[in-house]
């Protein structure tokens, strides 16, 4: 009986949360900016939005919280998807604090990983995010992505 009361009491609370819109995709970039430290860094799979012209919206917000980032001097590995390596490169030229590799992945979401949190964006024409805050799951995604960022393209 102990046991499984020891159990339940180190059993980790799994918190989510969703976004929908504009308003709250933004949300999630703002809070990055707030709680992330000057060296410290965040990791993006599957990025595409800072290349891609369909969204002006969220291109605009982007490139805009990359300029605040770099003030702040947080880090950031990003994983892009490949179909928009040409017009991204000429975009982050410039960045700083940012390392970039460039994927074969063929997605219209986002996953950023951060402070025990794994956020899924979906950049469908309602925009939305899920927020999953686990330590188990940020332990694992990390993992992942540098799995990618390692791993050669075939």
């Amino acid at each position: 009986m102990e046991i499984k009361a020891l159990q339940q009491n180190t059993e980790e609370q799994i918190e989510t949360n969703i976004y929908e819109g504009y308003k709250g995709i933004k949300g999630i970039y703002d809070e990055i900016l707030r709680t992330l430290k000057k060296g410290e860094t965040y990791y993006v799979i599957g990025a595409r939005q800072i290349g891609d012209n369909s969204r002006i919206d969220m291109n605009l917000m982007l490139q805009n919280f990359h300029k605040q980032r770099e003030e702040k001097g947080i880090n950031v590995e990003i994983i892009f998807n490949k179909d928009v390596e040409q017009e991204t490169k000429k975009i982050i030229k410039n960045y700083k604090l940012m390392k970039a590799k460039f994927k074969e992945i063929k997605t219209n979401s986002a996953i950023l990983i951060y402070n025990n949190k794994i956020i899924n964006i979906l950049f469908t024409e309602k925009l939305m995010a899920t927020e999953t805050k686990s330590k188990e799951a940020y332990k694992s995604y990390k993992q992942y992505f540098k799995e990618m960022w390692n791993s050669k393209e075939k």
